[in-house]
């Protein structure tokens, strides 16, 4: 079974190490604050986790929502964010506040912010980004 998670408009859902999102209309600093809080309520103890977020419904994220999601110190443990239907300007955005989340956590980010048409391309390129991650703690 798979806890969800209504918060607002958006879904959160968990599965395994996957926490995937479906964004819908604004996604507001109260929202963006509960979606952190509950991915790193789950990762507490935890490794990498993955994230698959479905942005096509997403119309807006306000300057203070950018903010919460960009201090977000957590975004260090992410092994890779898949995002699907993003309109060229929703990936600027999110290029935009992965990096300055990077450079306000002070931790090596291990995953990297990859975009795709569909959840299929998606899903198979989070794999990867597994695989890759597994490798790379063998080899330590």
């Amino acid at each position: 079974m798979q806890p969800e998670h209504q918060i607002g408009p958006h879904t959160l859902r968990i599965d395994g190490d996957t926490v995937s999102l479906c964004l819908s209309g604004e996604l507001q600093a109260e929202h963006i604050a509960r979606v952190i809080s509950l991915i790193d309520e789950i990762g507490e103890g935890q490794g990498l986790f993955y994230v698959l977020a479905d942005v096509e419904r997403l119309n807006g994220m306000p300057a203070e929502a950018r903010r919460i999601a960009g201090a977000w110190k957590g975004i260090g443990r992410a092994g890779g964010t898949a995002i699907i239907g993003a309109t060229m300007l929703q990936r600027t955005l999110v290029t935009l506040v992965s990096r300055a989340s990077t450079m306000l956590s002070n931790t090596r980010k291990n995953g990297e912010v990859s975009f795709f048409k569909t959840e299929e391309e998606a899903r198979a390129w989070l794999a990867t980004r597994r695989v890759a991650a597994s490798s790379r703690s063998l080899r330590r």
